[in-house]
């Protein structure tokens, strides 16, 4: 989902109609952990936030991007790799 649409809202209402979606996500929206918000990142490091079942991340390459997910279990995993 684009982050001109997509909300932590949004994705708990899509939740609980049993819908999952993954996509980016705009800062400014409202309900944003202000944890994710003010990390000042350095190249490859990552700040992630879970409440429930959404997931909000921000990782930095050249940008910063930040993304938010659904996911269908009671557990997340991620695992990151160095793509060099």
């Amino acid at each position: 989902m684009d982050n001109f649409y997509n909300s932590p809202a949004l994705d708990q209402r899509l939740k609980s109609l049993k819908t999952d979606c993954v996509g980016t996500l705009c800062l400014s929206r409202t309900d944003v952990p202000q944890r994710v918000k003010d990390k000042k990142l350095k190249k490859g490091e990552l700040v992630a936030q879970h409440s429930g079942p959404v997931s909000v991340l921000k990782w930095k390459d050249k940008k910063e991007v930040t993304m938010i997910s659904i996911y269908r279990g009671g557990e997340t995993r991620m695992k990151l790799t160095n793509c060099r």
